[in-house]
């Protein structure tokens, strides 16, 4: 009997009732899902190495090709639900073991979270609304991989389109596309609330750098980056940060003043106190996060949020080149900020840990 391989979408939906955030797909094991922070077995068989290439090949016709050929490869792909209502998949496909090739899909849910729905506290909550509300400038969301800062992104875009007393223009610059957004109207007066335009990496543009390079002259009020991964591209985000546009990424970081340091560290020694300076006078505010396992549930998770608003003496420790231990008690201290232990025993106080 001529076997039978799997779609994508029966894949990533084999288990209706535990819908998985991750899939993981590798030769000759079979899938594993990550449901709630926790990684289990599907129950559906092992995978061979032609199966998975066809799993790529249905993501993008080209994938194997570029796969071969760039050894790593990140893309977005949108499948249909059980339900009939279309979901994003982001996708990274890559060699290891052998040469031997693994995918890992991540799902993205339908629509923009609310900051509401992210169960963050109500300082948190404060403090982001008041980051969001500077016409420049750069808000920089820092975090593990899978520590919740797409949700945290999406959850201040939505804020950013529906809270808006003028109209904007939103260029949301992505590797790949999470959320395909659609410009928004204002049903009551016919009106136009937010202009927002995508840009892919590898489809719409060569990279971040190049991307950055024509936003500034596409008239965007609000930048959003998927990440900062590269010196060029940081040295346009504080350039934009600093030129009239409120600036929002991501990076990967484990808390503030890892991400204050990781930015400066991307630069020469030559380059570092200049930078500092820019980064001093241009940056809002760092909200770093993690996520920890949820009192009395088998695997739920909620955030642990590190919050710093970037307050005149902040902006001096980092011109300064401050210790870690003079940035932490400056953090514990102040009304605008939010130190990591200090929401661990507040969620502690409250049972949530």
């Amino acid at each position: 009997m001529e076997q039978r391989y799997l779609s994508l979408a029966e894949m990533v939906y084999a288990i209706e009732e535990r819908q998985p955030s991750d899939v993981f797909l590798k030769v000759d094991k079979p899938p594993l899902f990550k449901i709630k922070g926790k990684i289990v077995t599907s129950g559906l068989p092992k995978l061979n190495e032609k199966n998975i290439f066809l799993l790529l090949q249905e993501i993008d016709k080209e994938a194997p090709y570029l796969l071969n050929e760039k050894k790593d490869l990140d893309l977005s792909y949108r499948i249909k639900n059980p339900e009939g209502m279309f979901e994003s998949l982001r996708v990274s496909a890559l060699y290891q073991q052998q040469g031997k090739p693994v995918l890992v899909l991540r799902t993205v849910s339908k629509g923009l979270p609310t900051l509401e729905s992210l169960s963050l506290s109500p300082k948190v909550r404060k403090l982001i609304v008041r980051m969001l509300e500077y016409q420049n400038g750069l808000i920089i969301i820092a975090g593990g991989t899978g520590s919740g800062k797409s949700s945290l992104l999406s959850g201040m875009l939505e804020y950013l389109i529906h809270n808006s007393y003028s109209p904007r223009h939103i260029l949301i610059i992505e590797d790949p596309i999470e959320r395909m957004q659609e410009d928004v109207l204002d049903y009551e007066t016919g009106s136009v609330k937010a202009v927002i335009t995508h840009r892919e990496i590898g489809r719409d543009t060569i990279g971040f750098k190049d991307a950055l390079k024509g936003a500034l002259r596409q008239s965007p009020n609000v930048i959003i980056i998927g990440e900062l991964r590269e010196k060029e591209t940081i040295e346009l985000t504080l350039q934009a940060g600093q030129t009239g546009h409120l600036v929002i990424s991501t990076l990967h970081s484990l808390d503030t003043y890892q991400a204050i340091n990781k930015v400066i560290n991307f630069f020469d020694n030559n380059q570092q106190e200049s930078i500092r300076y820019q980064l001093a006078d241009c940056l809002i505010g760092i909200i770093s996060q993690r996520l920890l396992k949820r009192a009395y549930t088998i695997a739920e998770q909620i955030a642990l949020i590190e919050i710093m608003f970037c307050t005149d003496t902040i902006k001096e420790l980092i011109r300064k080149n401050e210790t870690r231990d003079k940035f932490i008690e400056e953090i514990k201290k102040g009304e605008e900020t939010q130190s990591f232990d200090q929401h661990r025993e507040e969620l502690i106080k409250y049972d949530f840990i």
